[in-house]
């Protein structure tokens, strides 16, 4: 079986310029701007859909066949921040914790 390049994966699965595929391409856009444009995507995904941080990042890289291990750099630690607090009210975060999980 011939293993494709994330950025192979998403051409593939995309049909028009999606976010996806203008992240993984070597652009003119800093990392940080990428990580900021990704980051505010899944927030307004997120809102959009009504879901959480976490399933709307794992929806994205369902949709695109990413494993989430591969989007982690693009996220900024703000939504990190966001994903920790959300953690911690469903409960499956300890409320006390002393390092981020990210």
């Amino acid at each position: 079986m011939i293993e494709l390049s994330l950025k192979e994966r998403l051409i593939i699965k995309s049909k028009d310029n999606t976010l996806a595929e203008r992240l993984m391409e070597k652009n003119g856009n800093s990392k940080t701007d990428d990580i900021v444009e990704f980051s505010l995507f899944i927030e307004n995904l997120a809102v959009k859909k009504r879901m959480t941080l976490m399933d709307t990042i794992l929806e994205f890289c369902d949709e695109y066949f990413i494993e989430p291990i591969e989007v982690i750099t693009h996220i900024s630690s703000s939504l990190k921040e966001k994903m920790e607090i959300e953690l911690i009210e469903e409960g499956k975060l300890p409320r006390f914790t002393t390092k981020s999980i990210f």
